[in-house]
């Protein structure tokens, strides 16, 4: 009568696994021996997943994961004949990103400006933009899940960005929306020279963000009116009837302040200045 030889076990599969997330998987541990070995493991499983020998040398891992992460097992397989085997196997439960803060931020021109932008997933995702960052910012990626929008900006505005999250299991992309105030100022000029019984029309023009809402106080020569217009803008139109020297203020506000300017007005004839000295 012959025995057979026994040989020790040895874990043959390997020592990493990867599931993704709320997604049914398995993986397959195996060995190698003499005779065939049972397989054991000492730790804490995933949510969802199981382990099951299958009393020929090997076991199963499996089920649908519902935490993400990284979990470690001991696994030993012992058949008789020693030593027995053991090793380390690492799994991890993958999640694709997803973006954890907001899709907008606002900030204001002259002032420092800091946004960080956050994600969840596993492994940690690699953050990248697209896009014009406003004059004075830039955006900072890593590694780890996570970037910063920071700087002072100089120019107010409204600049729409691509921000891409990546990892192994998926990408994600978010429309970021970047609104940066500026104060009001005045682009036109200070001194209007209408002339007596001509059609006259001017424009008061203003920059800053958002777009300034207009007003006047004081009192325009007579013929003349101030409408203030929806976009940054005034218009003062009509036709004077008679020199004069006026003065008004204009007033231009937004959410981030308002700028005032003093508006002369001079009336004059048709011999131009001279011809309104001549009047006087």
């Amino acid at each position: 009568m012959s025995v057979a030889a026994s040989n020790a076990p040895a874990i043959s599969s390997g020592a990493f696994a990867y599931f993704t997330l709320s997604t049914a998987g398995s993986f397959a541990v195996t060995t190698t021996g003499t005779p065939a070995a049972t397989v054991s493991e000492v730790g804490a499983l995933p949510s969802g997943l199981s382990f099951v020998p299958n009393g020929a040398g090997g076991a199963l891992v499996s089920g649908t994961p519902t935490v993400a992460g990284t979990s470690t097992l001991a696994l030993t397989a012992a058949n008789g004949a020693l030593p027995n085997a053991t090793q380390t196997l690492t799994i991890n439960v993958g999640q694709a990103p997803a973006f954890t803060s907001a899709a907008s931020a606002s900030g204001t021109t002259g002032k420092a400006f800091t946004f960080s932008v956050t994600t969840s997933g596993s492994p940690a995702s690699t953050l990248t933009e697209t896009g014009t960052l406003p004059k004075g910012l830039t955006f900072t990626g890593t590694t780890t899940g996570t970037a910063k929008i920071t700087g002072t900006p100089t120019v107010g505005g409204v600049s729409t960005l691509t921000l891409t999250a990546k990892n192994s299991v998926g990408t994600t992309t978010q429309t970021f929306t970047l609104t940066i105030g500026q104060a009001p100022a005045f682009t036109s000029s200070q001194l209007l020279t209408p002339t007596i019984n001509k059609a006259f029309t001017f424009t008061v023009t203003t920059t800053g963000s958002p777009v300034a809402t207009l007003s006047e106080s004081g009192a325009l020569p007579g013929g003349l009116k101030f409408t203030a217009n929806a976009n940054g803008t005034a218009t003062i139109s009509g036709t004077v009837t008679r020199t004069a020297i006026s003065e008004i203020t204009i007033s231009a506000k937004n959410s981030i302040g308002t700028t005032n300017q003093t508006l002369i007005i001079l009336s004059e004839g048709s011999g131009g200045i001279f011809g309104f000295l001549g009047g006087l």
